[in-house]
């Protein structure tokens, strides 16, 4: 896929967040990619809602692949 406008750019700083509780009970949900400059160091982020990660006890984030400083649709890691 071609990424030529800011909207697309900024579709592909989402990520998935796979969460289970203590009961084994399993979600899912979004965040996004920030990152924050201070003291000449930069600071990577995940941001998401307090309730995709309320509970949870252990979790994932699943990232996109590129290839070609393209995105690889369908392949994740």
């Amino acid at each position: 896929m071609e990424v030529t406008s800011l909207a697309e750019n900024l579709y592909f700083t989402t990520v998935r967040i796979d969460t289970v509780d203590a009961d084994g009970n399993i979600g899912a949900g979004t965040g996004f990619l920030f990152s924050h400059q201070r003291d000449g160091n930069n600071y990577p982020f995940v941001v998401t809602n307090k309730h995709v990660i309320n509970a949870a006890d252990k979790g994932g984030i699943t990232f996109l692949k590129k290839e070609d400083e393209k995105p690889k649709l369908g392949d994740a890691f």
